[in-house]
C-alpha cells in the first residue's frame, strides 16, 4: 500500500515546479537554450544548473559535503514510505550504481546526462550536443545560476512561511 504525500509536499513541488521555467529568461541562460522548444530549453538549462549547484555545493551548503548529501538522497530515495513512480522505481538502483546525481559535478557527466535524457523524448532535440552550449556560455551561465539560485532559496522559504511572494519580481524579470 502506497503512503500518503507529506502535507504540503504539494504545495512546495508546485511552486518549485514553476520557477523551473524562469532561467530560461535570464540572458546567458536564454542564449544557452536559444532555439529550443521551451520544453527541451527549460531541462537543457535545468541540466546546466544541477552542474553549477554540484560545482559550487560548499557555497550553498557549508555544512553538508555533496557526498554526504548524495548518499543521504540516495537512502532517502530508497526508504522512502512513500512508493516512487514506476519509472524511478525502475531507474534508481541504476541511478545510485552510476551515481548520477555526483555525475553532475563534471563536463563529462553532464554530456551523459544530457545523452539520456534526450532519449526519452520522442522528436529529434539539440539534448545530445548540449554540452557544446554549456562550454560556449559556461561563465555567463555560472553568473546566471549565482544569482538564480538563492533568489529561488529565497522564493521558497518565502512561501513555505506565507504562501505570498514572486520569484519574477525577485529577479526583476
Amino acid at each position: 500500500m502506497q503512503a500518503a504525500i507529506p502535507a504540503g509536499f504539494s504545495e512546495g513541488f508546485n511552486s518549485i515546479a514553476a520557477s523551473i521555467a524562469l532561467p530560461t529568461r535570464i540572458p546567458s541562460s536564454d542564449a544557452a537554450a536559444a532555439g529550443c522548444h521551451r520544453p527541451i530549453a527549460g531541462v537543457l538549462v535545468d541540466v546546466f544548473y544541477d552542474h553549477f549547484l554540484a560545482r559550487d555545493w560548499r557555497r550553498y551548503s557549508p555544512r553538508e559535503d555533496l557526498d554526504l548529501f548524495i548518499s543521504r538522497t540516495y537512502r532517502t530515495l530508497s526508504n522512502s514510505p512513500v512508493e516512487p513512480p514506476p519509472r524511478l522505481q525502475r531507474a534508481l538502483p541504476r541511478m545510485i550504481r552510476e551515481d548520477w546525481l555526483g555525475s553532475y559535478a563534471t563536463e563529462a557527466g553532464i554530456d551523459l546526462t544530457l545523452k539520456r535524457i534526450s532519449r526519452r523524448v520522442s522528436r529529434a532535440n539539440p539534448l545530445p550536443d548540449g554540452v557544446s552550449q554549456l562550454k560556449i556560455h559556461y561563465e555567463g551561465l555560472a553568473a546566471d545560476f549565482a544569482e538564480f539560485y538563492p533568489a529561488i532559496i529565497r522564493h521558497v522559504a518565502d512561501v513555505s512561511e506565507s504562501e505570498t511572494g514572486s520569484l519574477q519580481e525577485e529577479l526583476a524579470l
